[in-house]
């Protein structure tokens, strides 16, 4: 046997008993599922913010028909105002948004579809615990290269328990508030 035949008979061996991803490199491609933040595209899975470290979250819609929620958790009752903001207004994009917030129960209390930039849903008494906001890119308006910015704000409703006069146990002030000295 000549050493071209040999040769041969190897490299057909090895090509053989090689596992399949040896041979082809393929490239993979990640699907939109496994991109960091998504998929929070239901109550389910939305990011958590948190409301009293301020900051505001950014993101990126996939596709025309991305939703992305957002989770607050509240610690006391508060007024919820969410804005959304896409840089539309400058000139350097054609996205804008949509923004709804809602509470634990996942039933709508306030939406703004105008689809103007920045668009502002809100002033929204809720209780202590769970409550979302969710984005989503307007009709026509996708621009899958820019992100948007969200901040949601809560004021808290009352920071001190004594605006009664059991609760209280100081002096009452001029404008009706008790006040308590412990």
């Amino acid at each position: 046997m000549n050493r071209s035949t040999l040769l041969l008979i190897i490299v057909l061996l090895t090509a053989v008993a090689l596992p399949a991803s040896w041979v082809a490199a393929e490239p993979t491609i990640t699907p939109a599922t496994y991109v960091p933040g998504e998929p929070n595209d239901t109550f389910a899975t939305a990011i958590p913010y948190d409301l009293y470290d301020y900051h505001s979250a950014s993101g990126y819609f996939l596709t025309a028909a991305d939703v992305d929620f957002f989770r607050v958790e509240l610690t006391t009752p508060a007024v919820l105002t969410a804005r959304i903001e896409t840089a539309q207004a400058y000139g350097t994009t054609t996205l804008t948004a949509e923004i709804a917030i809602y509470d634990a129960n996942q039933t709508l209390l306030a939406e703004n579809t105008t689809c103007t930039d920045p668009a502002e849903a809100g002033s929204v008494v809720l209780p202590e615990g769970a409550a979302y906001v969710r984005v989503r890119p307007c009709a026509g308006a996708l621009d899958i290269d820019q992100a948007y910015g969200l901040e949601i704000y809560g004021e808290p409703l009352e920071l001190e328990p004594n605006n009664t006069r059991p609760a209280a146990n100081g002096a009452l002030i001029p404008n009706n508030e008790y006040v308590n000295y412990n």
